[in-house]
């Protein structure tokens, strides 16, 4: 009799603790905000349909080995769910917990003697227009150090780093990358300069307030690809730019590759032609306002992902399934040919490091056909995350994504879209694009040495119109005054998004590149401002500004002198 209650009391015991897994984890569940309140229903009414009949077992006594190792089992499933659960929670709170975009600027000298802010007492700092914001950040830290100097704003970085190497100036104030850059370029740079001061100017991210539903209303992503590992938040060259067209009713995503070297407007210069990827040295804010200028529509979100990125979620993922196009070999992910990265042509597995070779590999063809590269890329890590078997990995994948993506769509609007596509699962499909109707030209960039045409891609009126269409499908939108008309009141073909007078196409380019770069001023731009030693508080950074004495760039100023003529 005594043994007998006592094989009751463990056997409530274990139901006690059972209930308590089943509380944990139905509470994950309600704080990870991932299930609909249908299933969470479900799973609660099966969770104590369990405890019932656990309960009713021993009422009867059922064997009880096999109930308690039932329990078991059951609570030892609850509570490992339950940390998997917590995990994804996480790394969601981690992905939303105020991303920022960090502008990395550098005081760079070339005199050796020079280690110090107080050795250039009194010298001239040289700094580039298109930095405003993080100048002024950078300036304000000088000023709290009780530094002194005059500086004076270029247009040109050549001519900046040149001016600086022939002693004009005692110093150049740039964002890290370009210094890389021009350290690649220019084979003195790197070994007569040196840095004295680093500057991180961070910026909180604002998440988009466009206030959709993506549940059913169409959006569009840019997907940024820096072409180095290290810090995501850094204002660097991309290597890859894709605008995903996300349709939710349709279950469709279309994606169109955009070549890195598109002639682009760059907003940051105040819309001067310039290669796309040299528009992210001022921040993707910039590369995807430059974006929007050229397509004529919003781009609601944005992702930034470095190498890192790519290779630990592939890795994660235990891989990816695809066609690979031809056998190539390719640097690894620290640029290294010491141990090259071969992949054989076919379908194929591959590893996250073969991914990113195949994603990065443009020796054996153009860069269209790179393009479709990453593209196939893109749809096989879309399709092994929507797969089944990816369930289990969710959590370690997210954990992966909040160490290495840089993102402005709140985690709210994500779990929303996700909760959807559990609740009401269908396949999506992909359809992938390249714009190939345009040409290539040496031309000149803004953001570059005028002297040195560089090798850029201009788009066609074809590839506008396809893109603007597609936009323009998702709404099923046919207006009328959109289309074009000819001379003798014919509808044309193509749907041509807004006009950019900023825009140099390979239609206009024979008359507009000269009519655009005629408002070019000569550098450096004659306006110098002296920064005086002093104490500024904290609450005063907001106030001082020492560039708020330049009105406006100098090519505002000459776009608004040909202006009023």
């Amino acid at each position: 009799m005594k043994d007998k209650k006592n094989n009751s009391i463990i056997d409530l015991i274990l139901l006690l603790i059972y209930l308590i897994c089943a509380l944990y984890f139905m509470a994950e569940l309600y704080l990870g905000s991932l299930l609909s309140f249908r299933f969470m229903l479900l799973l609660g009414i099966g969770l104590l349909l369990i405890l019932i009949l656990l309960f009713l077992s021993i009422s009867k006594n059922a064997k009880s080995l096999l109930r308690r190792l039932i329990t078991i089992l059951l609570c030892l499933l609850l509570l490992a769910l339950s940390i998997v659960q917590m995990g994804i929670r996480t790394a969601f709170y981690e992905l939303d917990n105020v991303p920022k975009t960090t502008y990395h600027l550098s005081l760079i000298v070339s005199d050796e003697d020079v280690m110090d802010i107080k050795d250039i007492k009194g010298g001239e700092i040289g700094l580039l227009a298109d930095q405003a914001n993080s100048n002024t950040f950078a300036l304000n830290e000088l000023k709290k150090a009780k530094a002194s100097f005059t500086y004076v704003e270029y247009i040109d970085y050549s001519k900046l780093i040149l001016d600086l190497m022939n002693g004009r100036l005692d110093g150049i104030l740039v964002n890290d990358a370009l210094y890389q850059k021009m350290c690649d370029l220019y084979t003195d740079v790197a070994a007569n300069t040196h840095t004295i001061k680093d500057f991180n100017h961070v910026v909180k991210i604002n998440f988009n307030q466009r206030d959709k539903d993506l549940n059913s209303e169409p959006f569009t992503v840019f997907v940024s690809g820096m072409d180095q590992n290290g810090d995501v938040s850094l204002a660097a060259k991309t290597d890859v730019n894709m605008l995903l067209m996300v349709d939710p009713s349709r279950h469709h995503v279309e994606i169109i590759s955009l070549l890195r070297d598109t002639y682009v407007p760059n907003p940051a210069y105040d819309y001067y032609p310039d290669k796309l990827t040299h528009t992210s040295y001022n921040g993707i804010d910039n590369t995807v306002e430059s974006i929007e200028s050229v397509f004529g529509f919003p781009i609601d979100y944005y992702v930034r992902v470095n190498f890192s990125t790519l290779i630990n979620i592939v890795d994660t993922l235990d891989g990816i399934d695809v066609d690979v196009a031809l056998s190539f070999c390719e640097q690894d992910s620290n640029r290294s040919f010491d141990t090259p990265i071969c992949v054989d042509e076919g379908w194929q597995r591959l590893n996250g490091e073969e991914a990113l070779a195949y994603a990065r590999h443009r020796t054996s063809y153009s860069d269209v056909e790179r393009t479709k590269a990453q593209q196939h890329i893109v749809e096989a890590l879309a399709q092994r995350l929507f797969s089944t078997d990816s369930i289990p990995k969710i959590s370690d994948v997210l954990k992966t994504a909040s160490e290495n993506i840089l993102m402005n769509v709140d985690m709210a609007s994500v779990k929303a879209f996700m909760r959807n596509e559990i609740d009401t699962p269908r396949m999506w499909t992909f359809n992938a694009v390249s714009l190939t109707a345009g040409t290539t030209a040496m031309l000149p960039c803004i953001s570059w040495d005028s002297s040195w045409p560089l090798s850029v891609y201009l788009l066609s009126d074809t590839d506008l119109s396809m893109v603007y269409s597609k936009y323009l499908e998702m709404f099923d939108v046919l207006d009328f005054s959109l289309f074009n008309f000819n001379l003798n009141n014919e509808l044309s073909e193509e749907i041509m998004p807004p006009y950019n007078s900023y825009l140099i196409t390979a239609e206009n380019v024979n008359y507009k590149l000269d009519e655009v770069f005629a408002l070019l001023p000569a550098d450096p731009i004659e306006i110098y401002e002296t920064l005086e030693p002093g104490t500024v508080e904290e609450n005063e950074q907001s106030v001082f500004d020492p560039m708020a004495q330049i009105q406006t760039s100098k090519l505002a100023r000459a776009r608004e002198e040909s202006n009023s003529e």
